[in-house]
């Protein structure tokens, strides 16, 4: 709870070898956040308890219950033949903040990459779908010239 800051819309990251950084929230996620804070995020267990996400019981929920929790919900979904987990959304989100336009130094801080190599796959990934689309919607090549 202490790691989140609604006011500025930032939320701290432990990350990799206990690496800490500061990662911006969208107005919908912030928006989200407080709605589960004030309706849904149940009293826990432990008063000094710091954990965001709780169980309904009021214990924090382990990586192990989010992984069950997102395969439930891509069960039902009918989400099949994809992995889909925490690092699948990640990656996700990876790729689409390079597809809307974000940049690669701001991604790679919001990741908590410490070099640009790793951000290099999604801007790899992003660019084949760049190529992708302009095959498909190119207008020199939509022209009809008959």
């Amino acid at each position: 709870m202490n790691n989140v800051n609604l006011e500025d819309g930032m939320v701290k990251v432990l990350g990799k070898g206990s690496k800490e950084r500061m990662v911006p929230i969208g107005a919908k996620v912030h928006r989200t956040l407080w709605k589960y804070l004030q309706r849904y995020r149940s009293q826990p267990a432990n008063p000094l308890c710091p954990t965001l996400f709780l169980t309904a019981a009021g214990n924090p929920i382990t990586t192990d219950r989010l992984r069950t929790i997102i395969e439930k919900y891509a069960r039902k979904a009918g989400i099949e033949g994809v992995r889909c987990s925490p690092h699948t959304f990640r990656h996700t989100f990876a790729i689409s903040y390079l597809r809307n336009g974000g940049d690669v130094f701001s991604l790679q801080r919001i990741l908590g990459h410490s070099s640009l190599e790793i951000v290099r796959i999604y801007v790899n990934y992003a660019e084949a779908d760049i190529k992708a689309c302009h095959r498909r919607f190119s207008p020199a090549d939509n022209l009809d010239t008959k």
